[in-house]
C-alpha cells in the first residue's frame, strides 16, 4: 500500500480513535495510538514504522521520524506483535497496548448515535481496562446490561445497584450464562424507586460517569466522563449506604 493510500484509508477511520494523540505524553504512546486506531481495519491492522510515521507527521502534524518509530517498535515485547512480509517488519497492537492507551481516553467523550457501533466498541475497550471491585449504579437494567459488564474482564467483582429491572427472565438467563463463563461475580441489588438517578461505575483508579443507562448506550446523544479518586471516595460512601439497605435480586 503506497503512502497516499494508507493516509487516505486512515483518515476514514480516524474518528474511531480512543484519544487525541496530541494529548499523549511520549512518542511511544503516539506510535501505539496509530496501531490502536487501525487494529480492526483489514488493510492497516499490520503496519510498517514508515507508515506509522507518515500518519503522525502528515496526518496529525506530529513530528515522528521513521527511524524513531522503528526504534520504539523494535524494543516492544508485550504491547505489539511483529511479522515479516516481503522483507519488511510489520507491527500490530496487542491487548496490552490498547489497555495502556485506555486511561488517556478516560477524560470526557461525546457519544454520537450516528456512530453507534464505533461508540459501543470504544465503550467495550474502556470497560475491559477497569480494575478492582467495580460498583455500578444504573437505575434501569436488563439483559443488555450484562453484555456490557461481561467486557469488564480485568475486574475482581461487580456490584450492580439498580431501581428497575426490565426483561427479568432474560436478565436472569444471561446472568446465569455469565456466571458459567466468567470468574468475577455480578451481584445485583434493587433499591426503592426515587433513590437512584445518576449512572456511574466506580473502579480502582477512579470513577466513570455515564450519561445514559448501559442498556441504552449509543442510542441517543450522551457522554462519558472520567472522574478522579476524590470524587470516587465521596460517591462510594453514598453507594455503600444504599447498597446496605437494598434488596438482593
Amino acid at each position: 500500500m503506497n503512502q497516499k493510500l494508507h493516509l487516505a484509508r486512515f483518515s476514514g477511520i480516524r474518528d474511531s480513535a480512543l484519544v487525541d494523540p496530541h494529548t499523549l505524553s511520549d512518542d511511544r504512546l503516539k506510535v501505539l495510538w496509530v496501531l490502536a486506531t487501525t487494529k480492526d481495519d483489514p488493510e492497516l491492522a499490520y503496519m510498517t514504522p514508515a507508515q506509522i510515521a507518515d500518519i503522525l507527521c502528515d496526518g496529525e502534524g506530529i513530528h515522528m521520524p521513521r527511524q524513531r518509530a522503528a526504534g520504539i517498535l523494535q524494543q516492544e515485547s508485550g504491547a505489539v506483535t511483529r511479522k515479516r512480509h516481503k522483507g519488511r517488519n510489520l507491527y500490530k497492537i496487542m491487548r496490552q497496548g490498547v489497555e495502556e492507551l485506555a486511561p488517556a481516553s478516560l477524560s470526557s467523550t461525546y457519544v454520537d448515535p450516528e456512530q453507534a457501533l464505533t461508540q459501543i466498541r470504544r465503550m467495550e475497550e474502556i470497560l475491559a481496562t477497569l480494575k478492582g471491585d467495580l460498583k455500578v449504579c444504573d437505575p434501569y437494567i436488563e439483559n443488555k446490561t450484562i453484555d456490557f459488564l461481561a467486557e469488564c474482564r480485568s475486574s475482581s467483582s461487580i456490584r450492580l445497584l439498580t431501581s428497575n429491572v426490565l426483561k427479568e427472565s432474560k436478565l436472569r438467563r444471561d446472568l446465569a450464562a455469565y456466571e458459567k463463563e466468567h470468574p468475577s461475580k455480578i451481584e445485583i441489588k434493587i433499591s426503592p424507586n426515587g433513590m437512584l438517578h445518576d449512572r456511574y461505575i466506580l473502579h480502582k483508579e477512579g470513577m466513570l460517569l455515564l450519561g445514559t443507562s448501559l442498556n441504552g448506550f449509543a442510542k441517543k446523544q450522551s457522554f462519558l466522563v472520567s472522574l478522579g479518586p476524590d470524587i470516587r471516595a465521596a460517591t462510594e460512601i453514598a453507594f455503600n449506604r444504599v447498597w446496605a439497605s437494598a434488596t438482593k435480586f
